[in-house]
C-alpha cells in the first residue's frame, strides 16, 4: 500500500522497469562484469512534501528527498537510497551516503522502496510532535514529486556486514552526460 499521493513507490518501480530493463546495467553485449567495474544505474531523486495549515492562516512546511540509484545487471536489482531534509543535486552525490536497501528479483520493489513510506511518516511525526494531529486531518496537504531523473555510472564493492556476512557499497558516483 502506498502512502504518498503519487502512488510513489507504484510509479518509481514503473520507471525502473520502463527504463532500466533487467540486465540493462551492463555494457551493450556483455552478460557478467565485476563489481568494482562502472555500471549503468538510473538515479531518482523524489521529493515528500507537506504542508500544515495553522488556524492563523500560517503554513508549516516539511519537506524530504529520498535519493533512489537503481542498477539491474541480472533479474536482480539493487537499491540504494538516502534521504535527506535538503536539496542536493545530483552532482553533489556521495557515494557513502547510499546504503543498499535491496538486491533481490522482485522484492526490491518492496524492501527498496520502502524508505519513501519512512520519510512520509518522519514529516507526519514532527508535524504532529510540534501542531498535534490537525483537526480535521484535511489541514494538511501533501505532495510527492519526482523531480529527477538521470542516468548514472556506479563502481561497488563488497563491505562486511554483520548480520549477512557480506554487503554491497557504493565506490564512486558519475553522472552520464545527456
Amino acid at each position: 500500500m502506498s502512502i504518498c499521493t503519487i502512488a510513489a513507490d507504484f510509479s518509481v518501480a514503473a520507471i525502473v522497469e520502463a527504463m532500466l530493463p533487467c540486465g540493462g546495467s551492463l555494457p551493450e553485449g556483455i552478460s557478467w562484469v565485476p563489481m568494482e567495474t562502472p555500471r549503468r544505474a538510473l538515479y531518482i531523486r523524489l521529493r515528500v512534501e507537506c504542508n500544515q495549515h495553522l488556524p492563523n492562516e500560517e503554513i508549516d512546511i516539511e519537506c524530504r528527498w529520498v535519493h533512489l540509484i537503481f542498477e539491474r545487471p541480472t533479474s536482480y536489482t539493487k537499491v540504494f537510497c538516502f534521504v535527506s531534509d535538503r536539496h542536493i543535486g545530483s552532482h553533489q552525490l556521495n557515494p557513502a551516503a547510499f546504503v543498499m536497501e535491496s538486491d533481490h528479483d522482485s522484492c526490491w520493489r518492496v524492501d527498496g522502496l520502502r524508505e519513501i513510506d519512512r520519510a512520509w511518516f518522519a514529516i507526519r511525526n514532527l508535524l504532529d510532535e510540534r501542531h498535534g494531529q490537525p483537526k480535521p486531518p484535511s489541514r494538511r496537504s501533501w505532495f510527492s514529486i519526482i523531480d529527477a531523473i538521470e542516468w548514472l555510472t556506479i563502481t561497488m564493492a563488497k563491505v562486511p556486514d554483520e548480520e549477512t556476512g557480506h554487503f554491497k557499497s557504493l565506490t564512486s558516483i558519475e553522472r552520464e552526460e545527456s
